[in-house]
């Protein structure tokens, strides 16, 4: 247990969540009569006795506003499964351990090439035409401020539509269908490959 100490930390829970199919998510204390990370212990985004916000509700903004930019593509998506990959082999994500049996060891429509830190992808399926989409995410401790180079194998894909941090953007596959990417601490990433 600790204090949150970036944007990082929203991201994580946010992504993570996301990556798992979730709509909703509730922000924990929303209001209270403490200031942040004081003596008493106050978590919340805003201090209804002083009427102060902190940096925590606009780091709750920020990451809100980055989903809400692609809140219609991702609805339009069903939940399908998760799939994780280690940074180091020999040393496994306790978090991942849980997902044993529950996690897909393959899709046919991406593969995981190489990752700088321990990241996971939710994989989804469009609900009128079976189309894939990927949520990828940055899994490990923002404290940390780690960022993830992961590198991603896209089969039968020309180009990826990507929205990453409240931008939607299209890049190019080259006929290798490798695509790397950078993922800030927490970070995740939506993707739909298009033929």
């Amino acid at each position: 247990m600790r204090d949150l100490v970036s944007i990082g930390d929203l991201r994580l829970q946010i992504y993570s969540a996301m990556a798992f199919g979730s709509h909703e998510f509730i922000y924990y204390e929303y209001a209270n009569d403490h200031t942040y990370g004081d003596e008493n212990g106050g978590f919340a985004l805003f201090n209804i006795e002083t009427e102060e916000y902190n940096w925590t509700y606009d780091a709750a903004k920020i990451v809100n506003n980055e989903v809400r930019s692609f809140e219609d593509a991702y609805l339009s998506f069903n939940w399908d499964g998760v799939m994780y990959k280690n940074a180091d082999p020999m040393f496994d994500n306790p978090a991942f351990s849980y997902l044993d049996g529950d996690a897909l060891t393959s899709h046919d429509r991406v593969k995981f090439v190489n990752v700088e830190q321990d990241t996971f992808m939710g994989t989804f399926k469009h609900k009128e035409t079976g189309d894939d989409a990927f949520m990828v995410v940055n899994y490990t401790d923002p404290y940390f401020g780690l960022n993830d180079e992961v590198t991603l194998e896209f089969e039968g894909a020309d180009a990826l539509l990507m929205y990453r941090l409240g931008q939607k953007m299209i890049v190019e596959l080259p006929s290798s269908g490798k695509y790397t990417m950078k993922l800030y601490p927490g970070e995740g990433r939506f993707i739909i490959p298009l033929k």
